[in-house]
């Protein structure tokens, strides 16, 4: 009998009402915000300065729209401004998406509670000012799309190529979600018209990312003048001149200062232990996800994994290890969110999977562990696996 009563007690508590779950979740997130938002730091307070005045470029649709907005140039006070509405947007915006999917789901107050203290999301958070935000926003906007049509697919397509002249990064970040989206949408489809509709926002966006790279970037014989103009819009803070080069054609022989950080002993630290840290979380939340998903064909299993982990694919170019891990981490609530909302059996299932035993080793495994923010702070020296560096002391 006591044991009964403590196994009821118990399954209570996990169904915990949607409205608390909320209410819990806001405060939390609210916390997070403000022990995690910092003002931007140079990188970000310079890719706002990026604009079309010297032609067009990659990453710079947002500074043309503050061209139009500060025409005078930017301050410390706007950069600040715009990196918080840019941070502060996406927060709500994604939160607004999760929450309404997750009450679809009988255990979804616990879930959203999970989610309210992921460490993609402080991440995100503390990344404040980076462009993810607004291709976050937009990747939000087109799951909320009904893709039972090609003019819809072609909307939602148009939105990633949008995506992307704010930052490439679109294209592996929330694009395979996209696809995800439409794939399940379209289950009722021929196979060879559900493939073809799905890849259309991956072959659109693919295109314009090429053109973007082919004739987004300067020659290095203007990269001086391209400084200056960007220097007489920074009105009262320096600009950080490496955020240049990734916009900047070098010749053969000439080494981009970004290039070194490929050698450098923080990174490989980095690589391992974030990845390391990263790969049990996601591996964890994989296998919660398997069984409630077990149903679905095989490829549809394959395509669910792969739009998670794609953002994990920059690795092998660039080198800001938290960060993607962080979308990442971020894209597995977003995929359990479309699921919720496409799949019955999936909601059906799901609950049966988020066992008190698994729930509370997720809440720990999150609450311990702390991703490296670009605009950098100490917290994640005080949490693992950051703490790593400060311990090696001992030695």
């Amino acid at each position: 009998m006591v044991e009964e009563h403590s196994s009821a007690k118990l399954e209570d508590y996990m169904n915990i009402s949607y409205t608390t779950a909320w209410r819990i979740s806001y405060l939390s997130i609210l916390a997070m915000i403000i022990t995690r938002m910092a003002p931007p730091l140079s990188w970000a307070q310079t890719q706002f300065l990026f604009s079309y005045e010297a032609g067009f470029q990659r990453r710079a649709l947002l500074g043309e729209l503050l061209v139009w907005i500060f025409p005078q140039g930017l301050t410390e006070k706007n950069t600040y401004v715009i990196a918080a509405i840019i941070t502060l947007l996406a927060v709500a915006v994604l939160f607004s998406y999760i929450s309404s999917s997750y009450s679809r789901l009988e255990n979804g107050g616990v879930l959203l509670v999970l989610f309210s203290f992921s460490a993609g999301l402080g991440t995100l958070i503390g990344d404040t000012g980076y462009l993810d935000g607004i291709l976050l926003i937009l990747a939000i906007l087109t799951l909320v799309i009904t893709m039972d049509s090609v003019a819809r697919v072609a909307v939602a397509s148009l939105i990633c190529i949008v995506g992307a002249m704010f930052h490439e990064n679109m294209l592996p970040f929330f694009v395979p979600l996209v696809m995800l989206n439409i794939w399940l949408q379209n289950d009722t489809r021929p196979m060879l018209e559900r493939t073809m509709l799905t890849a259309v926002p991956l072959v659109t966006t693919s295109i314009a990312v090429a053109l973007f790279f082919a004739y987004g970037t300067h020659s290095y014989d203007v990269a001086d003048s391209l400084l200056h103009l960007m220097q007489s819009r920074s009105l009262d803070f320096d600009i950080r001149i490496d955020t240049l080069e990734p916009i900047i054609d070098f010749p053969d022989g000439v080494e981009r200062h970004l290039d070194s950080v490929w050698t450098k002993w923080y990174y490989t630290f980095q690589l391992v232990v974030f990845g390391a840290a990263g790969l049990v979380l996601l591996l964890a939340f994989f296998w919660i996800i398997n069984r409630p998903i077990a149903h679905r064909p095989i490829l549809d299993r394959v395509f669910i994994i792969l739009a998670i982990i794609s953002p994990i694919s920059l690795l092998f170019v660039a080198f800001d290890i938290s960060r993607f891990i962080a979308i990442a981490l971020l894209n597995v609530f977003i995929a359990i969110a479309i699921l919720s909302r496409l799949d019955q059996k999936f909601r059906e299932k799901l609950p049966k999977a988020i066992t008190p035993t698994v729930l509370i080793a997720l809440m720990v495994l999150q609450s311990h562990i702390a991703l490296r923010d670009l605009n950098i702070r100490g917290h994640y020296l005080t949490t693992f696996p950051g703490v790593l560096m400060l311990q090696k002391s001992w030695f």
